[in-house]
């Protein structure tokens, strides 16, 4: 099994680049990435790796959509991976360049592939912290998406978050996969727009999950704008939040549309089970006191997890 050791004096790039046969090839590799902080980009293409950091990790970068030009969201990621069967375990990652209405998207993680597993991670940004492929094809102005990944068209697309935190306030959770988080932290912080969308899913209409939400601490700070669950990216948009702590004004605001357009929710499945006050009610969402076993166990079987 080959190890490959990187330090804070190196280039994570140049490093990979240097093995990326192994990081490609069936046998697991294991990538440890020693304490320190690396102001730089990173993209993965690999399967059957794990990827550690060891002690304090920062991988930093400053990038936004605006700096690069129009439809280059996808491009702003300071760490990209892509593959299969991938498990990435204590890392922070960061996009500093500010808030969305100065610098537009700016993305921290971008994960494109299937069987992904992320421990005790830190996702740290504002608009489009984390992006969860595959993606859309095409804009809403027509023109085509353009993205930086091998593989835009993912037929399983499965993440799973344990313990790991992710922060924005811009449809900073967003993407077409399906996503499992799992005791996380979930901050929305300040924006000059005066309101945060947690999650902005695009799921496929034959993606059987979106993004749930279990046992995950869903935090805003009172009184500071209109905070939202999340909102339709597009038309079978599927969240849930199943048994989480949310912070009052979370609980008083729900879900909201897209552009304000009614017709944007007609489809999406958005769900709250067992939420911890009293939720707004809103005819196109599901509210649940109780949660069916029978939910929990295809939650299981279809990430291939146990909880």
């Amino acid at each position: 099994m080959p190890i490959i050791n990187i330090f804070p004096n190196q280039n994570i790039q140049s490093v990979l680049d240097k093995y990326q046969k192994d990081i490609e090839a069936v046998e697991e590799t294991v990538i440890i990435i020693h304490a320190g902080i690396y102001n730089q980009r990173v993209h993965v293409i690999g399967r059957n790796i794990k990827i550690l950091g060891q002690g304090i990790v920062v991988i930093s970068n400053s990038l936004g959509a605006k700096q690069i030009g129009h439809n280059q969201t996808f491009h702003t990621a300071t760490f990209l991976c892509e593959g299969e069967n991938i498990e990435i375990t204590n890392l922070i990652i960061i996009n500093n360049a500010g808030l969305g209405d100065k610098v537009g998207q700016s993305i921290a993680l971008y994960l494109n592939g299937d069987k992904f597993y992320l421990n005790d991670c830190i996702m740290l940004s504002y608009q489009d912290t984390l992006c969860l492929g595959p993606v859309i094809q095409v804009n809403r102005d027509k023109t085509i998406t353009s993205t930086p990944v091998k593989k835009p068209q993912l037929k399983k697309a499965r993440y799973v978050f344990r313990r790991c935190t992710v922060q924005g306030n811009i449809d900073y959770i967003f993407g077409g996969g399906s996503a499992f988080f799992i005791n996380c932290k979930i901050n929305s912080v300040f924006s000059n727009e005066g309101k945060s969308y947690i999650c902005a899913p695009c799921t496929n209409q034959i993606r059987k999950y979106g993004f749930v939400f279990y046992h995950c601490m869903i935090n805003s700070k009172e009184n500071q704008q209109d905070d939202y669950l999340g909102r339709p990216w597009r038309e079978f948009a599927k969240a849930y939040f199943i048994s989480c702590k949310m912070s009052s004004n979370l609980l008083k605001k729900g879900w909201n549309y897209w552009g304000n357009d009614p017709a944007s929710v007609k489809k999406a499945d958005f769900r709250v089970y067992q939420p911890n006050g009293k939720m707004v009610c809103q005819q196109w969402t599901l509210i649940s006191d109780s949660v069916e076993d029978k939910l929990i166990d295809s939650l299981q079987r279809y990430f291939n997890i146990s909880l």
